[in-house]
């Protein structure tokens, strides 16, 4: 047996069903660069002139209060990218040493700034 069996979706806990409930759920369906929206995953907030979004590095929270991280996504306490919802869309350790997100999707963040 290895580390990764022994791995749980529950973090340790004396009672795993009380602590799932504050677990973001994984969305059912497999994210692919086709079903990909950039805007599922981005906070709300105000647009420079440039088409920039106005971020507070020092606050990272949303127009709606919501936490964010340097890039502007949707995040819980772990550092989790979430969507709209609350759903998990890319795990902590999914993302770059940047907190970007992983290829292909952060092509796809760059191909829709460059279309606006």
């Amino acid at each position: 047996m290895n580390l990764i069996d022994n791995l749980s979706d529950f973090p340790s806990s004396t009672d795993p069903a009380k602590e799932s409930d504050q677990q973001p759920r994984r969305i059912g369906r497999r994210i692919t660069r086709e079903n990909f929206d950039l805007d599922d995953i981005l906070g709300s907030f105000d647009i420079d002139d440039h088409g920039n979004l106005i971020l507070n590095p020092e606050v990272l929270l949303d127009n709606l209060g919501r936490k964010v991280n340097k890039h502007g996504y949707l995040v819980d306490e772990k550092g989790n990218i979430l969507n709209q919802d609350g759903d998990l869309m890319f795990s902590f350790v999914e993302l770059d040493e940047d907190g970007d997100l992983p290829h292909p999707y952060r092509f796809e963040k760059r191909r829709k700034h460059l279309l606006k």
